[in-house]
């Protein structure tokens, strides 16, 4: 792995990691109690301006990135938010023709219960954790890997870890559309069309689920 890959991976994977925990470190110093969903809104959306500093700060032009133009990235990205929704349908229709049931997603289910009570986490949800996933799982696990490893393999490791990050249930789910969102950042050069992808799909659950 080159120098500058090495700086641009680590320095993202150490980020995420730092935002991820700092909100329990506070909790167990400051005992954040009732304040604890506001600071991890903060820390998601800060975290997020903080990993695409980092990614710019630590450049690394790996064997996917490009420029891609913004109406090439909207376009796709739409198209790439449809597809995930045909995904998950298609997935809980045969779930259901075998079991005759449908498996709730846990990790919904705990975010509505937070966004019923605090709207704002919807920034959390909907903005900061699809951006620092794109960089990490993405970016990282797909395109800077891909530089050194065939990118079909690259991109099952990246789907399989963004799957099992999710673990709630639905890793199928999760895995088909981590190799979706690989394909979109491949078509496009840009870690920005599955961003878009990522975010219109978690902002439609979550609009769906507060309206039922």
């Amino acid at each position: 792995m080159s120098k500058s890959t090495s700086k641009n991976s680590i320095a993202i994977l150490l980020g995420y990691l730092i935002i991820f925990i700092l909100p329990t470190i506070l909790n167990q110093i400051f005992s954040l109690k009732s304040v604890i969903y506001p600071v991890m809104t903060a820390d998601y959306v800060l975290g997020a301006l903080l990993l695409i500093w980092l990614n710019h700060h630590f450049s690394n032009k790996n064997s996917i990135d490009g420029q891609s133009k913004w109406s090439h990235i909207i376009l796709w990205g739409i198209l790439g938010f449809i597809l995930t929704l045909v995904i998950q349908m298609g997935i809980q229709l045969i779930s259901y023709a075998i079991l005759k049931t449908t498996v709730a997603s846990q990790n919904t289910s705990e975010i509505m219960t937070i966004f019923s009570k605090y709207p704002y986490y919807m920034l959390a949800v909907s903005l900061g954790a699809p951006i620092m996933e794109e960089l990490v799982f993405r970016k990282v696990f797909f395109g800077n890997l891909a530089s050194f490893i065939p990118p079909a393999f690259a991109a099952m490791i990246s789907s399989l870890l963004f799957s099992l990050a999710h673990n709630d249930g639905h890793l199928a789910i999760y895995f088909l559309i981590g190799l979706l969102f690989c394909y979109l950042y491949k078509r496009t050069d840009d870690i920005k069309t599955s961003m878009v992808a990522h975010i219109l799909m978690n902002s439609l659950v979550l609009t769906i689920q507060a309206l039922l």
